[in-house]
């Protein structure tokens, strides 16, 4: 008989980590596993909830708010486990991770840890209630039984900060949906998007914060002095928006958020990332699936990339602007044919749903047969 995954979120709101859970779901084996989701608050603006629906999956909404869940969320959540009595309880995020170690320890959990906690909970509430929050995690992540990170360097950093073990799962991406396009498709879409057809595009996909580091990649190809052949695009919000928002010009392109990400990854030659942070960004993965060869900042989690095959791209020292400098004017000259295909090779076989999924549904089995709970 199948066994049945019951994964607990915070909701299908547009993100990263909903992007990952969808592939999963979109691959796991359904003779295998039956896959259920329990989503615990209210679904916001862009929910792509509808998405799960249509993969069949029965998704039980408790539509609490934050008062709700604090004051009913536990007789709620407890009682549409008891009914389903699950194999499994996959939680990802804090508020599932939380509920799922306080009220439901009688089952078998594991959670995925996509960000590492000390450096995210710093970022968004700064350091002094981030310490709190941190610390108030900490208490969750001790009693998790089977916690999951998406790289070797975040596994090393848990260790050594909460001395957890961790299960090691790299992120995927969905291969068809990310995958290169001929250049008469380039072309087309350079055109709908507004950029130039006849350059060589750079592109940085992040949030415009100090941990990402923007300045730095924009500061080293005004150096590099190559508008005349290549343009840098820069998509994502934050707070350093406006000021980057500066240095827009002929070679500097400074979208902010946008809804299609996809489309410019396709029309673009290289992608470049400057973080600072041990989170690895999906942008790098899908990045690769679209055949982009990567300048990488030179942080553990980047590392692990190049490190797969170091033919898909070029690192720098995290905030030298002399070392990116260098290698945007390499890529704004070399011909990119053998690394464009080294780069879809690597994204296939390393970071592919497909490969993602299969390495989940292995961890499930050897959770149930081996009795972790």
């Amino acid at each position: 008989m199948s066994k049945m995954i019951l994964y607990i979120v915070s909701n299908l709101g547009p993100s990263e980590i909903t992007n990952q859970l969808y592939s999963i779901l979109k691959n796991i084996n359904r003779r295998e596993f039956r896959p259920k989701i329990i989503t615990l608050l209210k679904e916001p603006k862009g929910s792509i909830y509808e998405d799960f629906e249509r993969l069949k999956i029965d998704i039980y909404s408790l539509g609490l708010s934050r008062i709700k869940s604090w004051l009913k969320g536990k007789r709620i959540l407890t009682a549409t486990c008891e009914e389903l009595q699950p194999d499994i309880i996959h939680t990802i995020g804090y508020d599932a991770d939380k509920v799922a170690v306080k009220y439901l320890s009688k089952f078998k959990h594991c959670s995925t840890i996509w960000n590492f906690p000390y450096e995210e909970h710093n970022t968004i509430f700064g350091k002094i209630i981030g310490k709190i929050r941190d610390k108030r995690y900490a208490k969750y992540l001790f009693k998790t039984s089977c916690p999951i990170v998406s790289s070797y360097s975040l596994e090393r950093k848990l260790k050594e900060r909460y001395d957890v073990n961790a299960y090691t799962i790299p992120n995927g991406v969905d291969e068809i949906y990310f995958s290169p396009v001929d250049k008469s498709e380039i072309a087309r879409r350079r055109k709908k998007l507004g950029l130039d057809i006849t350059k060589r595009i750079f592109i940085s996909i992040a949030s415009m914060s100090k941990i990402k580091d923007p300045l730095t990649t924009i500061n080293a190809f005004k150096r590099a002095n190559i508008s005349n052949s290549a343009t840098l695009v820069l998509l994502g919000n934050g707070p350093l928006l406006k000021k980057c928002r500066k240095y827009n010009s002929e070679g500097i392109v400074i979208k902010g958020k946008v809804e299609n990400l996809r489309e410019f990854l396709k029309c673009a030659d290289i992608f470049v990332s400057s973080s600072k942070s041990e989170e690895l960004s999906i942008s790098v993965l899908e990045a690769l699936n679209c055949g982009l060869p990567v300048i990488l900042s030179n942080t553990k989690c980047h590392r692990e990339i190049l490190n797969k095959d170091n033919m898909v791209g070029k690192k720098f020292s995290v905030g030298n602007i002399s070392e990116l400098k260098e290698c945007f004017k390499y890529y704004a000259r070399c011909s990119l044919e053998y690394e464009s295909k080294k780069a879809r090779i690597a994204g296939e076989t390393f970071y592919g749903s497909k490969i993602m999924c299969s390495t989940y549904e292995r961890m499930y089995m050897q959770m149930i047969s081996q009795g972790i709970i």
